[in-house]
């Protein structure tokens, strides 16, 4: 039922947004249906049938609510996003608040599995990926209470520029992971350790040092002679002027592969590493791991795009950088 995802959201006010947020109502209601410690390998779930009661008196409570004080009608809701426990749940939620099944927004449970915390607001990126202008989006979350946020999409919505978005990112997702990898990587089976040293912890200093660096993607470029370069320089390897550089950001480049190498005997819990050099369009070179592809993908001159990930842990520090992905 799991799945891993995430959503971001940038609020403002003006005429450019492309929905507003018209009300809102939060109940809370203590009720364990779910929970995982600190170390637990698994989460814990209480029975299927005490969790869903619980959901829909709190969903329902809370939209009926919000219908209330805004003259809200079935008949006026173009999405409605509900995000709560089991596959049937949230289909009853919808059939109480009077709406059809034809009005709920695909729930990604078969497409992408339940992603907790993240799975209601990916739910609505969804739902504003297709929204016209005047929509009316309801969301729904559950967990020990509801929360009911009514949207309108406005004008702006229709000339929002494409993102990969949901659509885009379970397009390319690949299905092919077999069970022993998934096991091995979520580290619920003990395999053998590298035949390398212990990986050194990362330093905290250099960590904060390199923070615009490392997070942001910012190298250095000449204003002598307007090279890129990363990480960042002092000297130009090109022209060798000596301080005479200014922030220059990567991202959003188009980016290539220059070569690569497929290494079976580098330490990784997915061998084998994919390591390649990636030349920028407009200067700029970097040597970083290849995601998201299988070695018969890799060629030179692939297009790639970069993606912030995990690199390893060690310590309890964990390391995060960038690797290159191909740009489909």
């Amino acid at each position: 039922m799991f799945g891993d995802g995430a959503a971001a959201f940038l609020l403002g006010s003006g005429e450019d947004v492309i929905a507003r947020i018209v009300d809102s109502v939060t109940i809370q209601e203590e009720a364990v249906g779910q929970w995982r410690s600190q170390g637990d390998p698994f989460l814990q779930n209480w029975e299927e049938r005490f969790v869903s009661d619980v959901f829909l008196q709190s969903v329902q409570e809370a939209a009926v609510r919000l219908a209330a004080r805004n003259e809200l009608t079935p008949e006026s809701i173009a999405k409605i996003v509900v995000s709560g426990p089991g596959s049937k749940a949230y289909i009853q939620a919808v059939r109480k608040l009077g709406c059809k099944e034809e009005q709920i927004q695909d729930p990604l449970l078969l497409s992408a599995g339940a992603a907790g915390t993240a799975h209601g607001p990916m739910m609505l990126t969804a739902a504003l990926e297709e929204a016209k202008p005047h929509d009316k989006i309801l969301l729904l979350t559950f967990g020990e209470g509801a929360d009911a946020i009514l949207l309108e999409a406005t004008e702006a919505i229709a000339e929002y520029p494409k993102r990969k978005g949901i659509k885009g990112h379970i397009s390319i997702k690949n299905n092919e992971l077999s069970y022993s990898d998934y096991v091995k990587w979520k580290g619920m089976l003990q395999v053998e350790p590298p035949r390398r040293p212990t990986t050194n912890r990362p330093s905290a200093p250099a960590m904060y040092r390199n923070y615009h660096q490392n997070l942001g993607f910012y190298g250095s470029r000449c204003t002598e002679c307007g090279t890129p370069q990363f990480p960042k320089q002092r000297v130009c390897v090109h022209c060798q002027a000596k301080d005479k550089m200014e922030d220059y950001r990567f991202i959003g480049k188009k980016a290539s592969v220059a070569t690569y190498t497929v290494d079976y005997l580098a330490a990784t819990p997915a061998p084998p590493a994919l390591v390649a050099v990636i030349d920028f369009e407009g200067g700029g070179r970097i040597m970083c791991e290849v995601t998201d592809c299988s070695p018969e993908e890799v060629e030179i001159g692939m297009e790639v795009e970069m993606t912030f990930r995990r690199l390893y842990e060690a310590g309890g520090i964990h390391n995060y950088f960038w690797k290159a992905r191909p740009k489909r």
